[in-house]
């Protein structure tokens, strides 16, 4: 170790932070909230000598997580936290989306001995229901479920607390497009039926929006922008044929017309993931998501079980067809299904000689 006695500290830390931690685990989820787990790297160079354990400490220990098996129910371990926390000098981050129900008292112990800038809770019904005497600045709550309780949420949404994801299903839309919601990035919206003419301020109001979740039953909205083209297209097919299960929408950063005009704001939304439930005409249906969707980037399919007794519902295909309508999608990387080769039809004897010609198989 003695050439790096030579090395500025500076950069011996810069280089030990981009070892430091295991790739993000939830693409989901901003990186300034994700838990960092340390690599193995990293418990090795502490232990080289007083230097490395000195750089290594903050970035050791900038994390704290507490497991589902955790017991609060008691003083003793109440204490035991509070010794604890007065030793994590560099703490950055206490997750507790594992524990399933949290007391205001465990939430003010780990307020008063921590030092951390955030406490990840899994959703609103893990937080106490005497929450409004806590100190809600650090709260970051992972899946505000709107739809189970709004009172409640509209009611954490104004104590300053922090949603990633908002889950919304009936809601009063007037009401609703000038609510604020701290640090909100996603918006899940459940059964969604509605025209979206509420969104634009919305979005306005939720600079780090970026991500939009729709999620249908049996009908969409047809009049949203980016499904005029595939709703007119579906009904020459046969609505009967699939079902559009999910929409999912990314921003873009906004545009001088977007900011000058709110109602153009979906002009910086795309379509970047589809999921679909297919009945039937397998090889059609993804023609038209290929042509209604061409620059997603994941695709999720889901196919119908069919039982022995019923007909044939077109369900199967060849396997060039597949690749050719897949060809079609310019930006995709992500597909997803758990049948989607079980349908592949046999290649004919006569496919195979061309195929074992075409690879010099004899």
């Amino acid at each position: 170790m003695s050439q790096l006695a030579s090395v500025p500290e500076e950069l011996l830390r810069q280089i030990i932070e981009s070892l430091a931690y295991l790739p993000a685990y939830s693409q989901d989820l901003p990186s300034d909230f994700q838990v960092k787990r340390v690599t193995s790297q990293l418990r090795s160079l502490s232990l080289v000598d007083k230097q490395m354990r000195r750089i290594c400490l903050p970035f050791l220990f900038a994390s704290l997580i507490f497991s589902s098996d955790c017991r609060f129910s008691d003083f003793e371990n109440f204490s035991v936290i509070r010794e604890l926390l007065s030793k994590f000098k560099y703490l950055s981050c206490v997750d507790l989306t594992s524990v399933g129900t949290l007391s205001g008292e465990l939430l003010n112990t780990i307020y008063n001995y921590g030092s951390m800038a955030t406490v990840l809770v899994a959703q609103f019904s893990s937080l106490p229901s005497d929450i409004a005497a806590l100190d809600l600045s650090k709260i970051v709550v992972l899946n505000g479920d709107c739809f189970r309780d709004p009172i409640r949420a509209d009611s954490l949404a104004s104590l300053c607390i922090q949603i990633i994801t908002l889950q919304v299903n009936s809601f009063d839309e007037e009401h609703f497009q000038h609510q604020i919601y701290r640090g909100v990035r996603t918006l899940d919206l459940q059964n969604h039926l509605s025209s979206m003419a509420w969104f634009p301020v919305f979005a306005s109001n939720h600079p780090l929006l970026s991500r939009l979740v729709l999620n249908y039953g049996t009908e969409y909205h047809p009049s949203l922008p980016f499904l005029h083209s595939f709703a007119e297209m579906s009904r020459q097919l046969g609505r009967n044929k699939f079902r559009l299960e999910q929409l999912v929408l990314t921003r873009a950063p906004p545009s001088s017309a977007s900011l000058s005009s709110p109602a153009m704001l979906f002009q910086d939304w795309r379509v970047s993931q589809v999921t679909v439930f297919i009945q039937s005409s397998s090889i059609e249906t993804l023609s038209l998501i290929s042509t209604s969707f061409p620059n997603i980037d994941s695709l999720i399919i889901r196919f119908r079980m069919t039982r022995h007794d019923e007909p044939e519902l077109d369900l199967e295909y060849d396997l060039d067809d597949l690749v050719n309508v897949f060809s079609r999608f310019r930006s995709l990387r992500t597909i997803q299904s758990t049948n989607l080769f079980s349908l592949v039809r046999q290649p004919s004897e006569l496919t195979l000689n061309s195929l074992s010609t075409l690879l010099g198989i004899k």
